[in-house]
């Protein structure tokens, strides 16, 4: 799952989820939750604020051996500020000038637990982007990818390869897409994979 909404303050955020599990079960509760989030982000104004009203919907209506990651951007101005929030999903990888940061805020998953116990475990940190600076989000489904020799795609392989499409100034996404043909060969992906990326200008 990925969307961007606005906020109850007219503030943008970027959502990127997955949910465990395969078949008719996780795609009946992704469904359910593009309805949540869309029907929440009226009454959020903050990246903890939304993820925290999504698991106060959906605790309870979950299967106790499912449960839902995501993470939330919110661009909070023009002048590269923006803040992050984590339900246990993946990092947050924040690329300038070859070097990368990874962001991994505290949260668990969505569905897990009580509003008192989630919302007591969620971090909301503020990062400061450069000019010319890439975010990429993604799910699970990329660094767990396998080739033929069950190898998995792994994160070295991946921020090695963010890093060098950065310093040659190359879509990143396509660049990926590239690399994953080559790694998996005939190889079927077991699981999606969702990429999101985008630049501050300055």
């Amino acid at each position: 799952y990925y969307d961007v909404v606005q906020l109850a303050n007219g503030k943008y955020c970027i959502l990127i989820g997955d949910v465990s599990g395969k078949g008719m079960n996780a795609a009946f509760y992704m469904a359910q939750l593009k309805g949540v989030v869309l029907s929440v982000a009226k009454r959020s104004n903050t990246a903890s604020e939304i993820l925290m009203n999504i698991n106060n919907v959906l605790h309870g209506q979950i299967d106790k051996q499912m449960f839902i990651t995501m993470n939330a951007v919110v661009i909070e101005n023009e002048d590269g500020d923006i803040s992050l929030a984590r339900a246990g999903h993946m990092p947050l990888y924040v690329l300038h000038s070859g070097e990368l940061n990874e962001y991994l805020p505290k949260g668990i998953g969505i569905g897990l637990s009580s509003s008192s116990m989630f919302d007591a475990n969620i971090e909301e940190i503020s990062i400061k982007l450069e000019k010319d600076t890439y975010c990429l989000l993604f799910t699970d489904g990329l660094n767990e990818l396998q080739n033929e020799e069950l190898e998995e795609f792994g994160y070295e392989k991946l921020k090695l390869i963010l890093k060098k499409s950065v310093l040659k100034n190359s879509n990143i996404v396509e660049t990926l897409r590239k690399e994953i043909s080559q790694f998996t060969g005939n190889i079927d992906p077991f699981d999606d994979i969702t990429l999101f990326t985008f630049k501050y200008l300055g």
